[in-house]
């Protein structure tokens, strides 16, 4: 199981950028739960600017995988749909889907969890060697790498 996790994340699962928040969806998947993850609106600057000053980051992410799960969003934030039930009335439903207009504002910030970075770099004698090699060329004088 533990194999399969890690095979999981480095195909690369969305997390929650929310900080005190260590929601990722593997993790969710493997116990059970639904948790939807929204992306940051990028396209949209005035909407974008109101959820990083709320999660308190000055740029959004570089990743896509980098997102908020709906923990951070109140009930009213999410639009509704109409659907008619077995019997044929009309029933109101809430859907998965954010308002345009909705930032998320139930974030802790008293707890801080500090994720370790995915697809971390392990820096070997190779790579040493390598940018020994090709940072210490000069045409004029050729340093020895070790």
């Amino acid at each position: 199981m533990a194999e399969e996790t890690e095979t999981n994340r480095s195909r690369g699962g969305s997390y929650c950028i929310s900080p005190g928040c260590s929601n990722e969806l593997y993790r969710a998947k493997a116990a059970g739960v639904t948790i939807h993850f929204h992306k940051l609106p990028l396209t949209r600057k005035p909407v974008l600017n109101s959820w990083l000053a709320a999660l308190k980051l000055a740029s959004p992410p570089a990743a896509p995988r980098f997102r908020v799960c709906n923990e951070h969003f109140l009930v009213t934030d999410y639009l509704e749909s109409c659907n008619f039930d077995s019997t044929g009335s009309l029933v109101r439903v809430k859907s998965n889907r954010l308002k345009p207009e909705a930032i998320p504002s139930m974030i802790d910030f008293s707890v801080r969890h500090y994720r370790p970075v995915p697809h971390a770099i392990k820096i070997t004698h190779f790579h040493v060697y390598l940018i020994c090699c090709t940072v210490a060329y000069i045409p004029s004088q050729v340093l020895p790498c070790q």
